[in-house]
């Protein structure tokens, strides 16, 4: 950029896989940052040879292995710069905000920074308030790393104070139109799943039967009423409401997902325990 700020060196954590059709926008808005940390995690559609393009750009092959937040940490070890900016590889970086990350980070106490995210949201431009831009994406190095106990959507730990920037983030995510949404939110379900049941930290087994009310009804509901009431949704019109039913089916999906992978064991299937008392071969025999 041609703005004379103190050399303060900034680096950018960005993770793909098979994002050929977004990673080269998304790089070209961050050429001004002096180094981008690109962790691939095995695509095979070229993303990775783009990404090698950008002489900014250092790519590192790196399984994901079900844990978005272990991966944003090994970015994180393995970034030089005095701050770092979390980049998701639909993510826009406008250029006002470009030029208050290099300007904030000459002079402030803080250690980390809020950033608003503007995407679009079935048609229209759908931007987050307070309540929705809770998560820390520019930090500075060695203060801030990803709690690894939601692998999915770990959040970005700051020591110390954060602060709230003007600009925002633009985001070509998910809730363009409900296609998007449902096949992203599958793979999210079904990764989130697979902790519940393993690691036991969000809903416990043995309460999928007698809390199930709970998770599939209230819950969801719990979420639409916070989006659409506390959030603000409602000032957005008919976008709004449905923007706050997407978010709820999103959890809604998540404990299904768990529900099916808990019952598919087969130390909690009825079906291969009335075959096994019954002495009726089963596919897992």
């Amino acid at each position: 950029m041609a703005d004379n700020f103190p050399k303060i060196k900034i680096s950018a954590v960005l993770l793909v896989k098979n994002h050929k059709r977004h990673v080269r926008a998304c790089l070209e808005t961050l050429q001004w940052i002096d180094e981008v940390v690109v962790l691939n995690d095995d695509s095979s559609d070229g993303t990775a040879p783009i990404a090698r393009q950008f002489p900014n750009v250092v790519v590192y092959d790196h399984p994901l292995n079900n844990s978005w937040a272990k991966q944003r940490n090994y970015g994180i070890e393995k970034s030089t710069g005095d701050w770092i900016l979390q980049v998701d590889v639909d993510h826009r970086i406008p250029s006002e905000l470009a030029r208050e990350i290099r300007e904030v980070v000459c002079d402030t106490p803080h250690n980390g920074f809020k950033i608003k995210i503007w995407g679009e949201v079935l048609g229209r431009i759908f931007g987050n308030n307070k309540n929705d831009s809770s998560i820390p994406q520019l930090s500075r190095k060695g203060k801030a790393l990803y709690d690894t106990v939601n692998e999915v959507h770990g959040q970005l730990l700051v020591q110390g104070s954060v602060g709230t920037l003007k600009g925002f983030i633009i985001h070509f995510g998910p809730y363009s139109d409900s296609r998007e949404y449902f096949c992203k939110n599958i793979n999210y379900a079904e990764s989130e799943g697979k902790i519940n049941t393993s690691h036991n930290n969000k809903i416990p087994p043995r309460k999928m039967g007698t809390g199930a009310l709970y998770w599939f009804l209230i819950k969801p509901a719990g979420i639409f009423l916070q989006k659409y009431f506390r959030g603000g949704y409602w000032k957005r019109g008919m976008v709004g409401f449905q923007y706050a039913i997407l978010r709820a089916i999103g959890y809604y999906m998540v404990y299904l997902r768990t529900w099916e992978l808990y019952y598919k064991d087969s130390e909690n299937s009825e079906l291969v325990r009335y075959c096994k008392k019954h002495d009726i071969p089963t596919f897992l025999d």
